[in-house]
């Protein structure tokens, strides 16, 4: 009874430890979509609190009011089969009330594509950080700030002085 018991345990929580529901142990039914996303951090671009930001992806394009979070983050659907394909992203934030943008700023990329929650094949894809100087790059910080463990969290105090 004890290893049935352990093995019915195990079969409904390995599917949540990789993020497939129970009832849907196949993930591949929900391909990840196809998107561009431009993120920055709101503390290197405090011009924007309140802004309206736009993301275009080819002809695609998103024009909202970003949430205000460590992390902002702005996504804009592109054609699945775009893999493969130069792509022009562009984006403009407009300050609040202003007409004209305060960064206009566009990149030429190549999505690839990529995998979803449990590695099947999903849509295509691309990711862009918008620098503290306000240039786009496709290098990734995955460090410091942006570490994704730390999303809109603060960061741990640093340590200055040495050990005693």
């Amino acid at each position: 009874m004890r290893k049935s018991l352990i093995g019915a345990t195990a079969a409904l929580l390995i599917p949540l430890a990789v993020g497939c529901a129970p009832s849907t142990l196949s993930c591949a039914a929900e391909p990840a979509p196809s998107s561009a996303t431009v993120r920055w951090l709101e503390a290197e671009h405090p011009q924007f609190d309140g802004a309206t930001a736009e993301l275009c992806a080819g002809d695609s394009c998103v024009r909202e009011k970003p949430a205000s979070q460590d992390i902002v983050r702005l996504s804009v659907d592109i054609p699945e089969d775009s893999a493969g394909s130069r792509m022009k992203i562009r984006l403009r934030v407009f300050p609040s009330g202003a007409k004209e943008p305060a960064i206009d700023r566009s990149i030429t990329v190549l999505p690839k594509k990529r995998a979803d929650v449990c590695g099947e094949p999903g849509g295509s894809g691309v990711m862009l950080d918008l620098t503290s100087d306000g240039e786009l790059t496709t290098k990734i910080s995955a460090t410091g700030k942006w570490d994704p463990g730390s999303y809109n969290t603060p960061p741990p105090p640093s340590s200055t002085g040495a050990p005693g």
